[in-house]
């Protein structure tokens, strides 16, 4: 099922935010350095670093670099270690992964990135298969819990 933003959203209407491979190239390369702030890190970065990662790696490479990076991340910007979300960082893992399991492997990842993100730019999707009360739980917060309103299909 392809979410669409709410009418309120405020992103409505997706601009075209990656032009190019080495835009989203950059995204990755400054997550990873640590180079961007904590507010660069939006929604649709989070989306540009899993679509890169899934395109080059397996599922469980993808999730243990993304893992570390963003542990890392947090504690370079002197973040609460607790924001991170094992749960949350493995749920769009997967909707990117799914999102490139039905996208032709030979599209350019700056099509496939403006493509994600017309589809997925909502990151209140999540709450359609968790509760919030589910996603702040410590169990969430440190290993992989499956959803308790709707599974991810």
């Amino acid at each position: 099922m392809t979410h669409r933003p709410h009418a309120s959203h405020p992103r409505l209407a997706v601009a075209k935010l990656y032009t190019d491979a080495a835009e989203i190239d950059d995204t990755v390369r400054r997550f990873e350095s640590c180079d961007m702030s904590p507010a660069e890190l939006d929604h649709r970065a989070h989306l540009m670093v899993a679509l890169c990662y899934l395109r080059r790696m397996p599922f469980q490479a993808a999730h243990a670099r993304t893992r570390t990076n963003l542990k890392r991340f947090l504690d370079h910007h002197s973040v609460d270690p607790r924001k991170y979300n094992e749960t949350m960082t493995i749920f769009w893992l997967k909707v990117v992964d799914r999102f490139l399991v039905a996208s032709r492997e030979s599209t350019p990842v700056e099509a496939m990135a403006e493509a994600l993100l017309k589809s997925h730019d909502d990151s209140r999707l999540i709450y359609s298969h968790y509760s919030r009360e589910l996603l702040a739980s410590d169990r969430a917060r440190t290993a992989w819990v499956e959803p308790d309103l709707r599974p991810l299909n």
